[in-house]
């Protein structure tokens, strides 16, 4: 039954992509987004001359290049115009991406079972996160690599909550590739974690050698310095400025509002009929959301793109919408008829 229900799930949460995410698939042009073109030159074993930050989250564009290898076959044989373009390649990359993204789906439904949420409320909570603003599905459809540490990062919530050490071994290892502001996550995880904190460090260990090993080698063949690359990640830094500027603005705040749409106005009922009301939901959460909202406010800081690195905290958000709309004297009414 169990296994039943989250096939139910995780299909649901495809189907509920796939439409939005290969229309965007067919008409976004990549040629004006460097995050594409980077991901797709990695894919092709492209390291030289590109982002000395992004080229090496390398997992989603290998594996979109072998899911890309047939689909250059049926390319050939039904349109040889198309059979050597980047068509084939996008395809993969958008097959693996909603496959990551379903499952992001899947993880969110049982973060928000793990704080006792109702199915209803669950299912609320994973069509706000994966269609309710424009990232869900940029994320989908895009040769792009943020599905994949999207799903770590809400792997590291359901772990953390439910205690299950080995999913958050795969995440200490894994998140690193994913992205490398996983390290603002591993305080997160080596504070809150019932996991014995000798074993985490030798996990940490581990998962550094290979980040390094990896870093090394596509260094190697692109012909740089490593240096090169940690000054390059250490600029983003000057972004905090510029992101608060930016934040402060009415374009800002409307960029806010793209992360999760008219849900957002979810979150913001949650805030309202005063303390009590307030109360009511929030006495449901915990250290593991309300700590991990401000390592997702970091990420949001130090890059250009805010809104981006909000939507990444999506399990923490949420389980709030899913314990707003479940607790919140608000929706009682709407609770009652659901």
């Amino acid at each position: 039954m169990r296994t039943y229900k989250n096939l139910l799930i995780y299909f649901f949460s495809f189907a509920l992509l796939l439409g939005t995410a290969y229309n965007t698939y067919l008409s976004y042009d990549t040629k004006n987004s460097s995050d594409s073109k980077t991901y797709m030159s990695i894919a092709n074993g492209e390291f030289k001359d590109q982002s000395l930050v992004r080229r090496y989250r390398i997992i989603v564009p290998f594996i979109a290049k072998a899911v890309a290898l047939p689909f250059e076959q049926v390319y050939t044989k039904l349109w040889p115009h198309r059979g050597s373009t980047e068509w084939p390649l996008r395809m993969g990359f958008l097959l693996v991406n909603v496959s990551l993204m379903a499952l992001v789906g899947l993880v969110i439904f049982h973060c928000c079972k793990a704080y006792e949420i109702s199915d209803t409320g669950s299912l609320l909570a994973v069509i706000a996160v994966l269609v309710g603003g424009r990232w869900g599905n940029l994320f989908a459809a895009l040769p792009l690599t943020d599905s994949l540490y999207l799903l770590v990062l809400s792997v590291v919530v359901y772990a953390l909550k439910t205690n299950n050490h080995l999913l958050l071994a795969l995440c200490i290892i894994i998140g690193p590739i994913a992205k490398e502001s996983f390290l603002f996550v591993a305080p997160l995880i080596f504070f809150l974690s019932s996991l014995s904190k000798i074993k985490q460090l030798a996990l940490f260990a581990l998962s550094g050698l290979l980040v390094f090993s990896i870093r090394y080698a596509i260094d190697q063949q692109a012909g740089t310095d490593m240096a090169a690359s940690v000054a390059t990640d250490s600029e983003h830094f000057y972004n905090i400025g510029i992101t608060m500027k930016r934040l402060a603005s009415v374009r800002g705040l409307g960029e806010l509002c793209t992360v999760f749409g008219l849900f957002t106005l979810i979150l913001l009922a949650g805030l309202t009929k005063g303390k009590k009301a307030i109360t009511s939901w929030t006495s449901h959460t915990d250290a593991i959301i309300w700590w991990f909202i401000p390592v997702m406010v970091l990420h949001a800081l130090l890059s250009t793109e805010a809104a981006r690195m909000l939507y990444l905290g999506a399990a923490a958000w949420a389980v709030m919408i899913g314990l707003i709309w479940d607790r919140h004297p608000l929706f009682l009414k709407l609770r009652r008829e659901a």
